[in-house]
């Protein structure tokens, strides 16, 4: 993954045509990749380990897409902490922590039994998936993910908002997060389902969220499901103890 700086020196002169965009009319659905052997093509009524001790939730996607937000709501309701990939690679003034650092620090960060984190970070997939049980792939439409984007960075400098390590937006961040962001959403989503069907990431649940409406639904019914689940068990404590 280049740098912010790397980014920053690119040109910034970017020319979109309509054979460059992809046209997707994002759906409230929630897919499960297939992988080698046949597998649902929904998990809406799976269940997925939401109270089971050892469960580790990894968010991943385009920049802008939500990671962070749904990643702290996800850890809201598990009550478990939350890693933000960010803040461990960007130190002050931006300078991106070395690639041994960072993978090392993400193995120390995530050795707990249960934790919710978010980011991509090819650079450390070998130190988090194998970690991860459950994946949330935000596949969103280009269009959503660069207008979050854009909304979130310009608030963020204009309300000088502290980040990681004491950085803050500035018009360069702005403008490389969304060089970043066109750059690799296609990439990712043409990449990625064959990730998941590698066979040392075959102990992952993969949730794939087209659009915030589905993962919007998709939280409501993961806290229903965490409230029943936690109450299930208040239940059969009290009649163990009974």
């Amino acid at each position: 993954m280049e740098s912010y700086e790397t980014i920053l020196a690119m040109d910034r002169t970017l020319l979109l045509t309509k054979s460059t965009i992809e046209v997707y009319i994002p759906t409230p659905v929630i897919l499960s990749i297939p992988r080698s052997a046949p597998k649902k093509t929904s998990i809406e009524n799976e269940r997925i380990p939401i109270m089971s001790t050892g469960v580790r939730i990894l968010i991943v996607g385009t920049s802008g897409s939500g990671k962070t937000t749904l990643a702290g709501e996800m850890a809201k309701i598990l009550d478990v902490p939350h890693f933000e990939f960010d803040a461990y690679r960007h130190g002050p003034n931006w300078l991106e922590t070395p690639d041994t650092v960072f993978r090392q620090n993400l193995a120390a960060a995530l050795a707990g039994e249960t934790w919710v984190a978010d980011g991509n970070y090819s650079v450390a997939r070998d130190v988090v998936w194998p970690r991860a049980t459950v994946v949330i792939w935000l596949d969103y439409w280009i269009g959503v993910v660069l207008g979050r984007l854009l909304k979130r960075t310009i608030l963020r400098w204009v309300r000088r908002e502290e980040l990681w390590n004491g950085n803050r937006e500035n018009i360069f961040t702005v403008t490389s997060l969304l060089i970043w962001a066109l750059k690799t959403h296609w990439s990712r989503r043409s990449t990625m389902p064959a990730t998941f069907q590698l066979s040392q990431y075959s102990h992952l649940e993969v949730v794939r969220l087209r659009s915030p409406r589905s993962a919007r639904e998709w939280v409501a019914t993961f806290q229903e499901r965490n409230y029943a689940e936690a109450t299930l068990d208040a239940d059969k404590a009290v009649s163990n103890a009974d």
